[in-house]
């Protein structure tokens, strides 16, 4: 069996790295790859790579985008630490959606949970070279 070349990167969150990618510099000015450290709800404190890769479409040509290709975990989340707040937080997200009268199905509405408490701890991403 072959050994993993990109850590624990299947492990991160489509959203985790769509919210550490928003908090890179453009592209374009920028060479050589980029480490972001994040939070990851299940995995503890993770630092993502980002390499610079160019379009290949003649249509984009001399345009760049990130791409994420490791991920390693340096710090576990110590789960009681943790447990009060993401417990508190849901039940005030829960009531907020019930008064409103929107009830989506457990999956719906664990992904916007997520993606709300993302947006809501910006502070958690951060660069770091």
């Amino acid at each position: 069996m072959q050994e993993s070349t990109n850590g624990c990167l299947g492990l991160v969150t489509g959203v985790e790295i769509a919210a550490a990618g928003k908090t890179l510099p453009p592209a374009g000015g920028v060479e050589g790859p980029v480490e972001v450290e994040v939070d990851a709800l299940m995995l503890g404190r993770v630092r993502l790579r980002f390499e610079r890769r160019a379009y290949t479409h003649r249509q984009f040509a001399g345009k760049f985008f990130w791409n994420p290709t490791h991920a390693e975990v340096i710090a576990r989340l110590d789960a009681a630490s943790v447990k009060d707040e993401i417990l508190e937080r849901w039940l005030r997200w829960s009531e907020d959606r019930a008064d409103q009268g929107d009830m989506p199905t457990l999956d719906t509405a664990v992904r916007m949970f997520f993606e709300e408490l993302l947006t809501d701890c910006p502070e958690k991403y951060t660069h770091s070279g």
